[in-house]
């Protein structure tokens, strides 16, 4: 916290890939901690010690960091899951996203996203 009692905004976190995998591979083996639907402020605190050795690039990573990018890859998983449940015939797989080919899955999936978009991010 500053002098004024407003608090200061920390660094943004770079997360590069090993660091994720490690992220996510330390819950996994701690999920029994988990705290109803998420972890409790300790677990997040030891997973930013457990793959403090991967960092490449900006800060390092703190309790807040790790719960805050545990949020984003809950979302960002959740609204694939919803997707592929959007209609039958969408696709999702890892290496190629959503794959929109050709016009009509063009529409498709602009509509879906600018449904989820305002509704989830606005």
């Amino acid at each position: 916290m500053s002098r004024r009692g407003v608090q200061q905004a920390q660094p943004k976190a770079q997360w590069n890939p090993n660091e994720i995998d490690s992220f996510l591979t330390y819950l996994i083996s701690v999920k029994s901690a988990m705290a109803g639907t998420s972890f409790k402020e300790v677990t997040f605190n030891e997973a930013a010690k457990y793959i403090e050795s991967l960092r490449t690039a900006g800060p390092v990573k703190t309790g807040a960091h790790c719960k805050n990018k545990w949020a984003m890859l809950k979302q960002t998983y959740n609204a694939i899951k919803s997707y592929q449940h959007h209609k039958s015939g969408c696709h999702w797989d890892n290496e190629r996203g959503a794959n929109i080919q050709g016009p009509a899955a063009e529409v498709v999936w602009e509509e879906y996203v600018s449904r989820k978009v305002r509704r989830d991010f606005a």
